[in-house]
């Protein structure tokens, strides 16, 4: 199974000869062997990150839409305000001195959501070249990792969620499946991207 290594058996290429070849650290199909690059796996996570951002927003629909027409409501339903939002305010309000308004939270909310996702991509772009263990399974413990990071730990200490212990299960799930496709996505992007540069 695929998540029991670091995606060798997604790659088209692999066959039973070079799959111990696949799975040291750095060993790209196409081309001479890469050198680990920090600078390089920075670019390339910032990419992934870019692409899991729109992929976990397209999960999160998804999933929304299926939940209500399967239990009657969005597991999200009757939170209040998204904490993206409230964090995009609350920098609006830190360095620009202004409230959003209705029409600018939207817009505010994407750039808040793609900039975090892009920085935290770059963070483990440049991570995985240090430390090849980080892309095991696929990114998944990553996107797990920022799940909880994020959604348990860092939002309710700001005070911009309720705690974790408040939330219904269902939101729960839904979360950490979309930092779960966050996770896989960015690693499948940011290999793909090293595998050109």
């Amino acid at each position: 199974m695929f998540l029991e290594g670091d995606c060798s058996s997604l790659n088209v290429y692999s066959n039973s000869r070079n799959t111990q070849e696949w799975s040291r650290p750095m060993d790209y199909r196409w081309g001479k062997q890469k050198k680990r690059s920090v600078w390089k796996g920075i670019a390339a996570g910032v990419i992934g990150g870019l692409a899991a951002a729109y992929t976990m927003s397209k999960f999160e629909e998804v999933y929304g839409k299926a939940s209500k027409s399967l239990i009657g409501k969005e597991p999200r339903a009757g939170e209040g305000e998204d904490p993206t939002v409230k964090t995009a305010d609350k920098l609006s309000r830190t360095f620009a001195g202004h409230r959003l308004g209705r029409s600018e939270k939207k817009r505010a909310k994407a750039i808040v959501h793609y900039a975090f996702a892009s920085a935290l991509g770059g963070a483990y772009g440049g991570a995985a070249e240090v430390a090849p263990v980080l892309k095991k399974m696929c990114g998944v413990p990553f996107g797990a990792a920022v799940f909880v990071g994020t959604e348990d730990v860092a939002l309710p200490m700001l005070k911009l969620s309720k705690k974790p212990w408040e939330y219904a299960v269902p939101r729960h799930l839904s979360l950490l499946g979309a930092h779960c496709v966050y996770g896989l996505t960015t690693e499948l992007v940011r290999r793909g991207v090293r595998r050109i540069f």
